[in-house]
């Protein structure tokens, strides 16, 4: 990010961000509350307005004995005012309060919205390294954002309204002279602070990236603290979060040290402020204006001026304060508007990969030229990417999927002349494996044809960093294809495809939420029972009775993360559970047994087979190959070859 201050760039993502949040809607509960908000604010000015002449009116009763009379009804009339004023500003911070709480959760459930979509998450913290700490950006900066623009909101609006009055009071109280100098002293105060102000907005951006980077180190340590004992890792993730902490102590330091200089310039023009009010109101007395009034007049009079001027330099003075709230706001509006604008590049990126080329879905990945050959085999081919949600029918496949099987009813999956690498703007996560190819920019695998057909599962093997998993992605949609096409019939969901990945993903929940992952509820189709009795015999399936039993049953204990729970052959078990649950056609598999038993491996791919499971499995183990008909092997020079697995290889 360039110049991350209050440029043009800042107030353009700030529109952005307001149009979020008030949801474009006149009468949106946002633009309701900051109506209410702005509208009572502005009442209260009238109010202060006359509790600050209320001084004014005790020098007048005070000073001249034949006023005493209204002193009773003065201290009511004071009372009530001031009563009023403490009201008053109890419930605008009421509606402030509520009038963040609304911002803060329309604008993340939009952000929720676009980076769930078309696998943003994914991008963002895997493809692309510009993004730094997205769950950070989705919590703490708008949290913050909200807060602090609601903070001063009120303020900002009403401020002009308040400015334009009390220069026409100061003016008629003090002539040209009164107003001309305080909106002098202002520039000049303003001058100042924008000076000062960049580089805060900067390091208020680099403090927000470090505490990203040393809260993330935490919850490492606190996600992989068996691991890491196993390892006796501790001098070494001390270490780190030492290092880590001394970078973002480092950055604060130099926060504070400008800071320290914009909160003194600050400090100086407010409280200078009040000894120029004095100055304004001593012109007209110096020059004899006031010469002909009593002294309880007069005092009453410099006491009802100086409040006019002072209540003045005081507006300003609130203006020159937003400086330090502005800083703020600035550097989470950047972090904001910078991951909107990397989802928004993402999408366009993709609309214009599906709009060069003639397709009738919504998918970039089969956007090539097809085979006369594919044509008859599938019509209207579509990529897993097409579907942007888990199909949650259990009862079978999308009737609109169903129809478009053509010539072959048995062919699940159709690769033709598929090239793939690793993408250009991979990050480190997802090229660990792949320095080599990555350096030289070479294609993983060249021109890759095959057919998946039902009943016939197909083993992927090679060596490490050949591409094994790198195909994987390309079929889920998560990488897109170099050339070449990639298309099946199936849906993601129920009696289409379910992919386990190397890495299971165990979700905040219970045991019940594993299973059905990633639907929230259980399928609909069936009623509460069918569906307990469905998770009940997966879970049985799978060996994992006695362990759920243990841990309080399927929906009695809740855990923030499981994977301290269960061991990794568990782990790896509830995979399947969650496998046989959904029922699909296809199973797509990387390393799924690696943690297993023989014996349970061989159950676990038995039930596939009964319950019509073909699977495409990335995996080593020679046990393996007794459950697989084809072996699609990748070599490590963009080479591939597919051949038949003989029934008795497993036992050479």
């Amino acid at each position: 990010m360039s110049s991350p201050t209050l440029n043009r760039k800042f107030f353009t993502r700030s529109w952005m961000l307001f149009g979020v949040v008030s949801q474009k809607k006149f009468l949106s509960k946002a633009n309701l509350l900051f109506f209410a908000v702005l509208l009572l604010a502005l009442a209260l000015q009238f109010v202060i307005y006359y509790v600050g002449l209320i001084p004014s009116k005790y020098f007048s009763v005070l000073g001249a004995p034949e006023n005493h009379s209204k002193f009773g009804r003065l201290v009511a009339y004071s009372v009530m005012l001031i009563l009023l004023n403490s009201v008053m500003l109890s419930v605008l911070k009421y509606l402030t309060n509520l009038l963040s709480l609304t911002w803060r959760h329309n604008l993340c459930v939009y952000f929720h919205h676009i980076y769930y979509a078309n696998l943003n998450y994914y991008k963002l913290n895997v493809l692309n390294k510009t993004i730094d700490n997205c769950d950070q950006r989705l919590t703490r900066d708008v949290d913050q954002f909200a807060q602090l623009w609601c903070k001063i909101i009120g303020t900002l609006v009403v401020l002009p309204f308040s400015i334009a009055y009390y220069s026409y009071q100061c003016f008629h109280q003090t002539t040209w002279l009164g107003p001309v100098s305080i909106y002098i002293y202002f520039i000049v105060g303003t001058i100042i602070n924008r000076f000062l102000m960049t580089p805060v907005v900067r390091y208020n951006i680099k403090q927000e990236i470090k505490e990203g980077d040393f809260r993330y180190q935490h919850v490492q340590v606190r996600n992989n603290a068996e691991s890491m004992a196993f390892f006796r890792a501790s001098k070494f993730e001390r270490e780190k979060s030492n290092r880590l902490l001394g970078s973002l102590l480092d950055v604060i330091y130099r926060l504070y040290n400008w800071s320290l200089l914009l909160s003194t310039a600050v400090n100086t023009f407010n409280y200078l402020g009040s000894i120029l009010s004095y100055l304004v109101i001593a012109i007209p007395i110096f020059n004899g204006d006031y010469d002909d009034l009593k002294p309880e007049e007069l005092s009453s009079l410099i006491s009802k001026n100086s409040f006019v001027c002072m209540y003045l330099i005081y507006n300003f003075s609130q203006l020159i304060d937003m400086s330090t709230t502005l800083t703020d706001i600035a550097a989470h509006t950047h972090r904001l508007g910078e991951m909107f604008e990397m989802i928004a590049d993402n999408d366009a990126d993709d609309n214009n990969n599906n709009n060069d080329c003639p397709s009738t879905t919504e998918s970039s990945y089969s956007c090539t030229s097809t085979s006369n050959d594919a044509k008859q085999l599938l019509q209207q081919p579509v990529t897993s990417d097409s579907f942007p949600a888990f199909y949650e029918n259990i009862d079978g496949v999308n009737m609109e999927m169903e129809a478009k099987f053509a010539k072959d009813d048995d062919l699940l999956c159709l690769v033709s002349d598929l090239t793939f690498r690793i993408p250009s703007d991979g990050g480190e996560h997802n090229t660990s494996n792949h320095d080599e190819k990555q350096s030289t920019n070479q294609h993983l695998v060249k021109s890759l044809n095959f057919k998946l057909h039902r009943h016939t599962s197909i083993l992927v093997t090679g060596g490490t960093g050949c591409g094994k998993t790198s195909f994987l992605r390309v079929m889920a949609g998560l990488w897109r294809k170099y050339d070449g096409q990639f298309t099946t019939n199936l849906q993601f969901g129920a009696r289409g495809v379910v992919y386990l990945p190397q890495n299971p993903v165990l979700t905040q929940g219970t045991i019940m939420d594993q299973v059905i992952y990633p639907l929230s509820t259980p399928y609909t189709q069936r009623t509460l029972d069918e569906s307990r009795r469905m998770i009940d015999e997966a879970i049985d399936l799978v060996g994992l009775r006695e362990c759920v039993d243990k841990h309080g049953g399927l929906s009695e204990r809740s855990e923030l993360n499981w994977k301290n729970v269960f061991s990794p052959g568990e782990i790896q078990r509830l995979s399947f559970a969650r496998l046989f649950y959904h029922s699909p056609q296809l199973a797509v598999m990387d390393e799924p047994t690696s943690g297993i038993s023989i014996d349970m491996e061989d159950r676990l791919f038995e039930i596939c087979k009964e319950k019509q499971i073909t699977c495409l499995t990335v995996g080593h183990g020679i046990n393996l190959r007794r459950h697989h008909q084809l072996e699609l092997k990748f070599g490590n020079d963009d080479s591939w070859s597919i051949n038949p697995i003989s029934p008795n290889s497993s036992t050479n």
